[in-house]
């Protein structure tokens, strides 16, 4: 199996993600998803997620 890099963003308008990584299928790291602000950025956890959809 090769392996190949993937992009790392952040910034992407929704449009630019569906057309650039979405519709190609093309796995992309965006590192601005959620703001800091927002109130799942302390919510979610792998604890949070486990808890609501299971093992």
């Amino acid at each position: 199996m090769k392996l190949k890099p993937v992009n790392s963003i952040s910034g992407i308008a929704p449009k630019d993600f569906v057309r650039d990584y979405l519709n190609k299928s093309q796995p992309v790291i965006i590192k601005d998803f959620i703001s800091k602000d927002s109130p799942c950025w302390n919510k979610w956890s792998y604890d949070y997620f486990k808890e609501i959809a299971g093992k």
